[in-house]
C-alpha cells in the first residue's frame, strides 16, 4: 500500500514560523504508517510551504514517513483552498504511483475542511471524509467508516482514493530520540512551480477565487458575571438552584416573520436544502432565514435545491422563505452522485450565491461545486452580508480564533459559503407563495468508484439540539474526572460537550466538540467546567444562561458567564453528585 500524506505546517501562539505539524495530520501520518506495516509499500509526506516548513517534514520522517516532498515557490503564497488543492494535485500527479492519499480532516488554524475534497476532485479519484476506520478489502478496494451529524456512513472506495481522517481513527506514536536524530540527516526533496508544471493563473493570490478584504480582532461579548462565593456546600446548593430555575425554561425563540417583497429573479441566491427522516433540517430553515434577509436587501430571488423523493414537505421551504424550489426526484445517498446532480442544475440556472450547511453532505457538495467551477468557497462562516454590488461578504474566524476576516469572491460565481446550525434565525410567513419544480433524475445514482454501503442513523440527540449542556475543558485533567462529569450529566439529563483539548486527549470524540471547528450550540443552560474560554470555543456557545466553574479567576470564559464559581472542578463534582443523591432519597 503506497500512501501519500498531505501535511500542513501551522502556526501556534508559541510558534509563529509555521514549524508545527497540524495536529490531526499526525493521525493521518499514523494511519499511513500502520497500513505500510500491515501491507508493505511506501509512505510519502507532502507539504506546501516555505523553506522553514522543511522542519515539519523532518518531524514526519522521525515518525516513520519514508520520503518527503516540500513544494515551495513564491508563486504559491496566499493560496486559498482551491489554489492549494491545485498545487497539491500537480505535485501528486508528478509522483504518480500511489494507492491512497490521507489528509487530516481540517487544520487547526483555519479549519476549512475543504482541501481534501477539492484535491480528490482535481485528481478525479473517489474519496471519503470524517473517516474513523479503514479496512482493506483487497489490493484495489477499501472500506471506510465516517462520522456524520446523523450517525455513521460506511463507504466502499476503489483505489486510488483519498480519505480525510478524524482524531478518533488512531493514537499517533511518539518518536524515539534515535528516530529524531536520524531524521535530521534525511533528505527532503523540493519542488517548485516549474518542477510540477503549474499554471500561474491557478496559483497563489492570482489563482485564489476568494479574497480577504479586511480583518479585525474579535471582541467577545461580555456579560456581568455574578461570582458565587462561600463554602463548597453553599456553592453546590447555588448550582442546584440555578439548574432548577433554568433547566426547563423556554428554548430560545429564533423565529421571525418576513414580509412579501417583489424581488427580481435576475439575481439568485440558492440554498442547499437537506432533510433527515423526511423532515427538513433546522440548519436548512436557518439558511433560508438568512437567505431571505440577503435576498430582500439585494432585491434577489431566494431559491432552494434539494435531492429527495420525499416531496410532501417541499412547501415548508416556501413558507420559510424560498421563492422557488428545485427538487431532484431521487433517493440516492451517494454524495458524488448528489454533487453531480446539483452541479448540472447550477450550470443551467447560474445562481450568483450558493449557501450550504456545515454538514456531511453540505461540505462535500460545496467543495465539489467550487472545485468544478473554480470558484470561491468560505467554510464555517459565522455571519453573511451583501454589498451594494450584490457581492456576498463572508465573515469567518481565522488564525486559531484570534481574528475575523471579511471575504469576498469578486470574479467567479456562484459565491459560496458553508454555515453551522444555530447561527441564524429562521423566518416564516404562512402566506408566502412560491413555485416548486420537480426535476426527473437523469444522472446515474451509483458511482462505480464510490459505493455508499451502509448508513446507520443515531437515536442519540445531536449536541447542537441539546437544551442543557455540561461542557468540559482542559481543567478536567484526567479520564476519571471526565467520566465523573459524564455521570453527573446523566443524572441531570444533560448532554456533555467538550473543547478541542479533550478531543485531542482522547477523552471524547469530535461529534461532541463545541467551537468554531466543532459544533455551534444554542442552549437554555450551559455549565462550563474547567474551560479557559478561547475565542474558538466561545464562538460556538449561544446560551440563555452560562454558569462557569473554573479555578482561574482571570479565565476568559467568565466574560460570557452569568454566574461564576472560582473553584477546581474536581472539588465541586463529587459533592454535587452526593447532594443530588441525598435529595433523591428524601
Amino acid at each position: 500500500m503506497n500512501s501519500i500524506v498531505c501535511i500542513k505546517p501551522v502556526t501556534t501562539k508559541n510558534n509563529l514560523d509555521r514549524k508545527g505539524i497540524n495536529e490531526i495530520d499526525l493521525n493521518a501520518i499514523e494511519e499511513a504508517i500502520r497500513l505500510k506495516e500491515k501491507l508493505g509499500g511506501k509512505t510519502i509526506g507532502i507539504t506546501m510551504g516555505t523553506k522553514l516548513s522543511e522542519v515539519v517534514l523532518k518531524k514526519a520522517m522521525s515518525l516513520g514517513i519514508d520520503e518527503t516532498v516540500l513544494v515551495t515557490d513564491n508563486k504559491f503564497a496566499g493560496s486559498d483552498t482551491n489554489a492549494t488543492a491545485y498545487v497539491l494535485s500537480k505535485t501528486i500527479t508528478k509522483i504518480k504511483q500511489y494507492d491512497l492519499i490521507i489528509c487530516g480532516n481540517n487544520s487547526s488554524d483555519s479549519a476549512t475542511g475543504q482541501v481534501g475534497i477539492e484535491l480528490a476532485n482535481k485528481l478525479s479519484i473517489p474519496f471519503a471524509i470524517n473517516v474513523i476506520e479503514v479496512k482493506v478489502i483487497d489490493d484495489k478496494t477499501i472500506e471506510c467508516k465516517s462520522i456524520t451529524e446523523f450517525g455513521t456512513v460506511k463507504t466502499i472506495l476503489k483505489l486510488p482514493a483519498l480519505i480525510t481522517v478524524l482524531k478518533d481513527i488512531n493514537v499517533p506514536r511518539i518518536p524515539t530520540i534515535k528516530q529524531i536524530l536520524e531524521s535530521q540527516n534525511k533528505n527532503v526533496k523540493k519542488y517548485n512551480s516549474e518542477d510540477i508544471e503549474t499554471e500561474d493563473k491557478y496559483c497563489g493570490l492570482i489563482g485564489s477565487p476568494t479574497k480577504v478584504i479586511s480583518t479585525f480582532r474579535i471582541n467577545n461579548r461580555k456579560k456581568e458575571c455574578k461570582i458565587i462565593e462561600g463554602t463548597i456546600d453553599f456553592k453546590v446548593n447555588k448550582i442546584l438552584e440555578i439548574i432548577r430555575e433554568n433547566q426547563n425554561i423556554n428554548a430560545n425563540n429564533n423565529e421571525e416573520t418576513f414580509e412579501e417583497n417583489n424581488n427580481s429573479d435576475t439575481h439568485k441566491i440558492w440554498i442547499y436544502a437537506e432533510e433527515n427522516n423526511g423532515e427538513i433540517t433546522k440548519n436548512t430553515l436557518e439558511l433560508l432565514g438568512k437567505g431571505r434577509e440577503l435576498a430582500d436587501k439585494s432585491s434577489s430571488s431566494l431559491e432552494a435545491i434539494i435531492v429527495t423523493n420525499e416531496t410532501s414537505n417541499l412547501d415548508k421551504l416556501i413558507k420559510y422563505g424560498a421563492d422557488k424550489v428545485y427538487c431532484v426526484n431521487s433517493n440516492t445517498k451517494n454524495y458524488c452522485s448528489i454533487s453531480k446532480k446539483i452541479l448540472k442544475i447550477i450550470k443551467q440556472h447560474n445562481p450568483q450565491i450558493f449557501l450550504l450547511g456545515k454538514t456531511f453532505y453540505g461540505k462535500i457538495i460545496a467543495a465539489y461545486v467550487a472545485s468544478e467551477l473554480n470558484t470561491g468557497l468560505s467554510a464555517d462562516c459565522i455571519d453573511l452580508d451583501i454589498d451594494d454590488d450584490k457581492k456576498l461578504i463572508q465573515k469567518r474566524v481565522v488564525y486559531n480564533g484570534e481574528l475575523m476576516a471579511n471575504i469576498i469572491c469578486p470574479n467567479t460565481f456562484p459565491q459560496m459559503a458553508t454555515i453551522s446550525s444555530n447561527i441564524f434565525k429562521t423566518k416564516y410567513n404562512k402566506n408566502h407563495k412560491g413555485d416548486i419544480f420537480i426535476i426527473d433524475d437523469d444522472i446515474e445514482s451509483s458511482e462505480h468508484n464510490i459505493n455508499v454501503k451502509e448508513i446507520n442513523y443515531s437515536n442519540e440527540e445531536n449536541i447542537e439540539d441539546a437544551k442543557f449542556i455540561i461542557a468540559a475543558g482542559g481543567g478536567v485533567k484526567t479520564q476519571e474526572s471526565f467520566e465523573k462529569l459524564q455521570k453527573l450529566a446523566n443524572i441531570l439529563e444533560a448532554k456533555v460537550g467538550v473543547t478541542r483539548r479533550l478531543v485531542d486527549l482522547g477523552f471524547s470524540n469530535y461529534k461532541y466538540q463545541i467551537g468554531q471547528s466543532g459544533k455551534t450550540v444554542d442552549t437554555n443552560l450551559y455549565i462550563a467546567c474547567g474551560i479557559s474560554g478561547a475565542s474558538e470555543h466561545i464562538l460556538g456557545v449561544n446560551s440563555k444562561i452560562v454558569l462557569v466553574i473554573n479555578n482561574n479567576p482571570k479565565a476568559s470564559i467568565f466574560d460570557i458567564a452569568d454566574y461564576g464559581i472560582i473553584e477546581d472542578v474536581d472539588n465541586i463534582i463529587p459533592i454535587l453528585m452526593k447532594k443530588i443523591k441525598e435529595e433523591d432519597t428524601k
